[in-house]
């Protein structure tokens, strides 16, 4: 009973340091520190680690080690350290600890450390197990749609060429499709008066979009896919345990490896989401008037590349002496409606 009780103070301790540490940034600030040095063969307990938040870093003075340096400025993060026989805590540098106490400062901080990232996986976990019925629901959406728009991708590779839409996606990656003009340009300096040189110039900018879908190196039916293969076995209400943690021996030891693997998921879904925006970007009315300039002008890379829209309203891309063309209507509901949003796990 007395080792439960003394666990309980210990648990409720590292709350009010962190939230001190977190509000102030001032480790050795808090009142219930020793700053005198340890002995080296004392029985220890290494309660939490503690990190000062980047904002206060620089803003207040670094905290000194009652091991190395009890005086002095020393370090940003660190471990709070119970003494027993002394009964007081002392906040030690994240080098110092095993340098003074040796092999079993590290046993003692892997065992804190792994607690408590099995603890940040259950937080996780009990915040968003609830959530990830909206987020299955997001994702079979995300894979109807795209898998519409990888059709039109792979249509559009087929009749313009692959070659031809990776280079209208390189040439429209930084936001906008330049035409470079070679113009005669006056030299400047001494003994360069009426002289002048040959060089290409940017003449002409015309703002684009959706690039990111032109280029994609994967299907974004795939991504939502990979998503709904992890995130369907997970799938509970709000007074249910999913199955898949009941059945795994060792729960708390799987909560971590779930926890990533919905984080894998939603990063899946993410990459699905920026696929089917780009294609709302890139079938665009002003996107496409400026490809249709762009591809207009004399000194286009592409050349022989025309683009717009046609008499029936309909995007169109071609290529001089090919039979085939692209074409898309304006109101498909892969190209116009409003991308899924996804739902926060936080």
């Amino acid at each position: 009973m007395q080792a439960l009780q003394q666990e309980q103070s210990h648990e409720a301790i590292k709350h009010d340091f962190l939230n001190f540490v977190d509000r102030t940034g001032k480790p050795h600030e808090w009142g219930l520190l020793t700053k005198s040095t340890p002995p080296k063969d004392v029985e220890f307990q290494v309660i939490t680690k503690f990190v000062v938040k980047r904002e206060f870093r620089g803003k207040v003075e670094r905290t000194p080690c009652p091991v190395c340096r009890p005086n002095n400025p020393k370090y940003y993060e660190g471990y709070l350290v119970y003494f027993p026989i002394e009964d007081v805590y002392r906040a030690i540098g994240h080098v110092c600890g095993v340098k003074h106490f040796g092999a079993e400062f590290d046993r003692q901080v892997d065992v804190v450390n792994k607690a408590a990232s099995d603890q940040k996986a259950i937080d996780f976990l009990l915040s968003a197990l609830p959530k990830l019925g909206a987020l299955a629901k997001t994702a079979e959406a995300l894979l109807e749609r795209n898998t519409e728009l990888d059709q039109l991708l792979a249509r559009l590779n087929k009749n313009l060429s692959k070659a031809i839409v990776r280079r209208m996606a390189k040439e429209g990656a930084a936001g906008v499709l330049t035409i470079y003009d070679e113009l005669e340009i006056p030299t400047t300096g001494f003994g360069s008066e009426g002289r002048s040189k040959r060089q290409f110039v940017a003449t002409h900018q015309f703002r684009f979009a959706g690039s990111s879908f032109l280029s994609s190196h994967h299907t974004g039916a795939s991504w939502a896919q990979n998503a709904l293969r992890v995130l369907e076995p997970l799938l509970t209400t709000d007074d249910e345990i999913p199955d898949v943690l009941v059945n795994w021996s060792g729960i708390l030891g799987r909560c971590a490896e779930v926890k990533e693997q919905i984080l894998n998921a939603l990063s899946d879904l993410e990459s699905a989401n920026r696929f089917a925006q780009g294609a709302v970007e890139f079938f665009n009315e002003d996107s496409f008037a400026s490809l249709h300039d762009w591809t207009s002008h004399s000194s286009c890379p592409l050349a022989k590349v025309r683009a717009g829209i046609d008499s029936y309203g309909r995007f169109v891309i071609s290529v001089q002496g090919q039979k085939q063309q692209f074409s898309c209507e304006r109101g498909r509901a892969c190209i116009s409606d409003p991308i899924p949003t996804l739902p926060d796990l936080a």
